[in-house]
């Protein structure tokens, strides 16, 4: 599989890539290819897995990279690393298929999270809630089986990120009862949600679990 890096300079296509070097493990065989934005169409063929597009501000060169992918036949997974203020482009990002915005600042363990993501699920989906990295006590209880106490790593109004100690009992499509307990306002809340993406390794060494939560949040 391969990884298409496209930036204004090599030496930003280096910087990202030694970014992503502690998680290919995870991956599997990877090969990085680094080209400019408007060298991407050049080089994508059926290895390709994902396109990063990484520029300073969503610009023309960034949105024509994505229209040469498309056009050529590329459906996979889009990455665009950019800074983005004005709504109107930001809208015009949302309704672009299988693109995900990382804005500018970004944290390396958010883009290290959306590459595992995006390669492990072949698909993307733009983040509407902020997500915000936390060290939080949850537990998590599959249906018919017991529940087990999980810490969460980051949490948004649409979903949240933990570590399961058991691989083989959770998969993506199940639906489990997340308890999360919130020190800070010293409430817990309990809503149903939905294995979306699991990695084997995550980010503290366990079973990393990406969960979509359903329905409204419960307060007990």
């Amino acid at each position: 599989q391969r990884i298409v890096l496209a930036s204004a300079t090599e030496q930003e296509n280096v910087i990202i890539k030694r970014k992503l070097d502690p998680i290919v493990f995870d991956l599997g065989p990877t090969q990085f290819l680094s080209v400019r934005p408007q060298g991407i169409s050049s080089t994508l063929d059926n290895t390709t897995s994902l396109v990063i597009i990484n520029t300073q501000t969503f610009n023309s060169a960034a949105r024509q990279a994505v229209t040469d992918s498309r056009r050529l036949g590329y459906k996979g997974p889009v990455m665009l690393v950019s800074k983005v203020d004005m709504l109107d482009v930001l809208d015009e990002i949302r309704r672009m298929e299988n693109v995900v915005l990382l804005q500018r600042p970004y944290e390396v363990k958010d883009l290290q999270g959306l590459v595992r993501k995006s390669m492990i699920t072949r698909k993307v989906s733009q983040q509407v809630h902020r997500r915000f990295n936390t060290v939080q006590r949850a537990h998590v209880e599959m249906i018919g089986k017991t529940k087990a106490a999980t810490t969460l790593f980051n949490l948004s109004r649409g979903g949240c990120y933990f570590e399961y100690p058991n691989r083989a009992e959770i998969k993506v499509g199940d639906i489990v009862q997340m308890t999360i307990e919130l020190d800070e306002v010293k409430r817990s809340y309990a809503m149903p949600a939905k294995v979306v993406w699991t990695t084997p390794v995550g980010q503290s060494g366990g079973h990393g679990v990406g969960v979509e939560f359903l329905g409204k949040t419960l307060g007990l």
